[in-house]
């Protein structure tokens, strides 16, 4: 039986985005043109779509993984054509809504192959070596292995972190 793609991997296919690990943003950007703004605290981005166009907005205060992963979170929003016409995106707020989560998760997928990531871990890689790979924040590199899971174990233990 064919797996049936989801929207976000029909995404990942039409635009090559697994060619190159980090994934390339560039090409993206023609799709939905970014914003630095100056956003409060805690508010990572935030997307706004009408009937003639869109436009994402990133907290210019933002590091480049961290706004990697916004981007991909924003644009999730509108490939998975949420309701809304606008999403704001709170640091500590993603997991709440049944929205964010799978925008948080179509992140993930676009920013984290499955197989390099399996081969790195298998590798033994530290989790934050695999981020600084894929140039993102550590906590997508756990999110995306949780996602996987039952993929990786039980050949795959996420490497702990040590303390000194």
């Amino acid at each position: 039986m064919r797996h049936e793609l989801s929207p976000i991997e029909r995404f990942i296919v039409a635009h090559d985005l697994h060619r190159h690990v980090p994934v390339d943003l560039g090409p993206l950007r023609e799709l939905a043109p970014v914003k630095f703004l100056r956003l409060s605290e805690g508010t990572l981005g935030g997307a706004f779509a009408n009937e003639v166009g869109c436009v994402i907005g990133i907290n210019r205060s933002l590091g480049r993984d961290e706004r990697r992963m916004t981007f991909c979170h924003e644009l999730a929003h509108l490939i998975l054509e949420h309701p809304n016409s606008l999403w704001l995106c709170r640091i500590d707020g993603w997991w709440y809504s049944r929205y964010e989560r799978q925008a948080q998760q179509a992140a993930a997928l676009m920013l984290i192959p499955f197989e390099p990531l399996r081969r790195r871990l298998l590798a033994g890689y530290a989790v934050e070596a695999v981020a600084g790979a894929f140039r993102v924040p550590r906590s997508l590199v756990e999110l995306r292995v949780a996602m996987a899971e039952d993929q990786l174990l039980p050949r795959v233990r996420m490497p702990q972190r040590t303390t000194v």
